[in-house]
């Protein structure tokens, strides 16, 4: 009679380390979905801007020179707006970031990794005074 408990309780002890396993692996993967990537931009003097846009009505900005994060701006007031036809980046004048007012129509690329999968042109709020990048590409997420 013992060995018949010893056989169940190794086999139910199995079965629930099996289930573990199960729920460990697979659970968590609608939390391994596509996120946005960053939008970046080069500045004539040298400078690197990365846009984190989220889909939010606000997103991060960084400013980089020479691999250094110089400067960082938390919930500036940059949003992308989506219609049928087209999609527009919109910072607004009243940011503190270099990217405050300049508004720019995204492309879709046609191709795959490692080339941008869209690009940005500025169509307000670049003008020679400003220190806004004149085009914006954001990568694909994973290549």
């Amino acid at each position: 009679m013992e060995s018949n408990w010893l056989w169940v309780w190794t086999t139910w002890k199995s079965l629930v380390r099996k289930i573990s396993i199960f729920i460990a692996l697979f659970l968590p993967m609608p939390c391994l979905a596509d996120g946005y990537a960053e939008i970046y931009g080069y500045t004539k003097n040298g400078l690197t801007i990365v846009i984190f846009e989220d889909g939010r009505a606000t997103s991060d900005i960084a400013i980089w020179r020479d691999n250094v994060q110089i400067a960082f701006y938390r919930d500036e007031p940059c949003s992308m707006t989506r219609s049928a036809s087209e999609a527009v980046l919109t910072c607004a004048g009243s940011g503190r970031s270099p990217m405050a007012g300049a508004k720019y129509l995204e492309k879709n690329i046609k191709g795959g990794c490692p080339n941008p999968e869209h690009t940005y042109s500025c169509i307000s709020g670049c003008s020679k005074g400003s220190a806004a990048p004149r085009t914006l590409e954001r990568f694909y997420w994973e290549c």
